[in-house]
């Protein structure tokens, strides 16, 4: 056991003995936290078709806690959604666009602006339709020799879906504008208490 300087100057910086391992086992809770609600917010509102909550959790994590708290919650959260409910096309659409709303969000909204976190919610449940009705179609289209065939089914399938897809549309834009703002001041007073 070593006692210098260093180490009386590291215990007066840190004087209630919080350590490296502390703030892993904080952060680990966080992720498992976020992870959890999102889950569990996306199956409470599993009744409803097409209105979720995911996408205003995943801009407010983002937006409050940055990139690395966000990412490894929205692996867990589709890892957990393919535990669920077995694989489908939709396995793939999840990885890319949950981790990429997190990436996203965690890169735009820093600053918390709601036009900003509008913007992008709005911008980004568009191209998840888009996402998903192209990975549908492409799986049928497997073999095919024509191209014009995926762009004929494609456009099919998403006009089909285009009352969905706008369903899905109105539920992101009126969640980010009723909880966005309260939900990061909520999340800034908790990190505030439990990280610094």
């Amino acid at each position: 056991f070593r006692y210098d300087g260093i180490l009386l100057l590291n215990h007066m910086q840190n004087p209630i003995g919080e350590n490296k391992n502390h703030s892993a086992a904080t952060k680990i809770a966080y992720i498992a936290l976020f992870a959890a609600t999102l889950t569990g917010g996306k199956l409470a509102l599993s009744f409803l078709p097409n209105i979720e909550i995911v996408t205003i959790l995943i801009l407010v994590y983002a937006s409050v806690f940055g990139l690395w708290y966000v990412l490894p919650a929205t692996v867990v959260f589709c890892v957990t959604e393919t535990l669920l409910y077995g694989f489908g096309t939709w396995v793939v659409a999840y990885f890319i666009y949950w981790n990429l709303l997190g990436v996203l969000a965690s890169i735009v909204l820093k600053k918390r602006i709601m036009w900003q976190a509008l913007i992008l919610a709005a911008v980004c449940t568009i191209f998840f339709g888009v996402l998903t009705t192209a990975g549908d179609v492409l799986w049928v289209c497997i073999g095919q020799q024509d191209a014009s065939i995926f762009l004929k089914l494609f456009a099919a399938k998403y006009t089909l879906g285009l009352t969905f897809y706008a369903l899905h549309l109105a539920s992101s834009v009126v969640t980010v504008l009723v909880l966005y703002n309260p939900l990061c001041r909520l999340l800034e007073r908790i990190k505030n208490k439990t990280l610094s």
